[in-house]
């Protein structure tokens, strides 16, 4: 069911949409805002809220830094497990620490490794048993 046919874009419409995206092209990081005072200096007249508009049509926004997620902070939802599980393994021995495993495949540790290059991630898994 069609309520209504939409209207084609007259040449004024479609030169402003070429010129938004040629300023686009040559200035991704800019907003509507700078993209807005560009078309005013090339002598467009058009407001800042149809630059919007048009940009939403071309599907174009601009690239900026967005603030990275906090991922080390703690939530209060998550439940907090008490101690060191190893705790009761460590044995000092002079200046040192040492782990003393009194059975055979009690103590199990685990090392996740993340190396990133400018196109894979390469993952490595590593257990070791302790004893």
């Amino acid at each position: 069911m069609i309520y209504y046919k939409s209207k084609e874009l007259n040449d004024c419409n479609s030169a402003i949409l070429k010129k938004i995206d040629l300023i686009y092209r040559e200035h991704p990081a800019y907003g509507y805002r700078y993209i807005y005072n560009q078309l005013q200096q090339y002598g467009f007249n058009v407001g800042r809220d149809r630059v919007l508009k048009y940009m939403g049509v071309l599907g174009i926004s601009a690239i900026y830094p967005h603030k990275k997620p906090s991922i080390s902070c703690k939530d209060a939802q998550h439940k907090v497990y008490g101690g060191y599980l190893l705790d009761k393994y460590w044995v000092n021995s002079g200046k040192t620490k040492q782990v003393h495993v009194p059975k055979s495949n009690q103590v199990w540790s685990g090392d996740i490794t993340y190396i990133r290059t400018n196109t894979v991630l390469y993952v490595s898994f590593g257990y070791y048993r302790l004893a």
